[in-house]
């Protein structure tokens, strides 16, 4: 979405609604209402010290004009988004939305997960599971979604976040969900984008998610509203502060 911005200088919100138009000519998509789209995106002030994306990785238009198809790939073809979603059990409703908001997309038979700054492939080769920047450097996922709304979600992959939308948690317009591009990666820059919303780590229950909880959790105090987390117990979760 930070793509069609960039190259039609226009703000977040016309850029998915322009997205949305250029998607629409699809032959091969479902029949009936679209996925909701999140078209609340509104501008408004930043914190002085939160680093925009672009300050983070300028994207050349050529990468642009990569990521756009890349999203369309998967955005135009209702078929590839079941095949995908099969092997994870989610509905592809899901990930034709994602495709529509410019996050999510299909690059020579690997999965690209598309970031206001670049965008980060997944794909497996002799049974391992590989993933590599295309191009841009690593920022949140979904991250322009953040400025408008209360409460966040904030998951340690892609695939953890499309799962709790797949599950329909983004019903409430005041929440929205996000992703760090990995465990371990969540820089001090970025606490000032949460400020005074109210934040739930919705990390893995394991080793690795309990690191990050810890070390996530301590940069955002003072300045989430509220910091809760999800604790997992017998494949159920509740949140706790």
């Amino acid at each position: 979405m930070d793509f069609i911005a960039k190259l039609e200088n226009i703000g977040n919100a016309d850029a998915c609604r322009r997205y949305i138009e250029l998607a629409g000519t699809a032959a091969d998509r479902p029949q009936g209402q679209l996925p909701r789209q999140r078209s609340d995106l509104r501008e408004g002030k930043r914190s002085q010290r939160a680093l925009l994306p672009s300050e983070i990785y300028d994207p050349v238009g050529e990468e642009c004009f990569a990521a756009i198809k890349m999203a369309e790939a998967l955005s135009t073809s209702f078929s590839l988004c079941e095949r995908i979603a099969e092997g994870r059990k989610w509905k592809p409703e899901t990930l034709r939305r994602l495709a529509l908001e410019g996050y999510l997309g299909w690059n020579d038979g690997k999965l690209a997960f598309i970031y206001d700054t670049g965008v980060k492939l997944r794909w497996r080769e002799n049974g391992e599971r590989i993933i590599r920047w295309a191009f841009g450097k690593p920022w949140i996922w979904r991250g322009a979604w953040l400025q408008p709304v209360e409460f966040v979600y904030l998951c340690e992959s892609e695939t953890d976040a499309i799962s709790l939308l797949d599950a329909g948690i983004e019903e409430d317009a005041r929440l929205v969900v996000v992703a760090m591009p990995s465990a371990s990666t969540f820089k001090e820059d970025w606490v000032h984008l949460f400020r005074g919303k109210d934040v739930i780590l919705a990390f893995d229950n394991d080793d690795a998610g309990a690191e990050a909880t810890e070390r996530v959790g301590k940069l955002l105090w003072g300045h989430a509203r509220l910091l809760n987390r999800l604790d997992w117990k017998g494949g159920q979760y509740a949140v706790r502060a």
